[in-house]
């Protein structure tokens, strides 16, 4: 039984991720001070990209379906909980990863998921991770930019 799961897992894995697959990217904190000179927060961080995770629908609690169907009246508008959204990270797909913290976070579509659950997924193939929506909060995104160009000259010579 163990062995038709171990050949399973990476078919149900591979079906997820064509039918809900998206890009997402993973922050690990290495280390955060306060410089001494400025007082300004310096924070180190480590990117992972992941191409292709599983990204499961959005969870909302109630009362943040209260808020978005009662935005006129200002009462509800503090008593909402952040979205909550389960992903599933595939091991390969993250080789250099170790493990995953609630000090981790994953942006996902510009938005910042700050980690609370981390469970493995079968046969140790990979993570559901839970993350909770951190509204409000800047997603801290680490963006990388690069060009590419390529020049061809053509002439004649004389």
């Amino acid at each position: 039984m163990s062995n038709q799961l171990t050949q399973m897992s990476p078919l149900i894995l591979y079906q997820l991720k064509r039918d809900y697959g998206s890009a997402i990217d993973i922050y690990q904190l290495l280390s955060s001070d306060a410089d001494v000179e400025t007082g300004k927060r310096v924070t180190k961080v480590k990117k992972y990209h992941i191409h292709r995770a599983i990204a499961l629908p959005e969870r909302m609690s109630r009362s943040e379906i209260m808020l978005r169907t009662s935005l006129h009246n200002k009462a509800f508008q503090n008593l909402h909980d952040e979205g909550t959204r389960e992903f599933i990270i595939e091991r390969r797909d993250a080789k250099a990863l170790a493990m995953l913290t609630p000090d981790d976070w994953i942006i996902y579509k510009h938005r910042k998921f700050q980690i609370s659950i981390v469970e493995n997924f079968e046969v140790d193939s990979g993570w559901v991770v839970t993350g909770k929506e951190d509204m409000g909060a800047p997603a801290g995104e680490v963006l990388e930019h690069g060009a590419q160009s390529t020049l061809v000259v053509v002439g004649e010579t004389i």
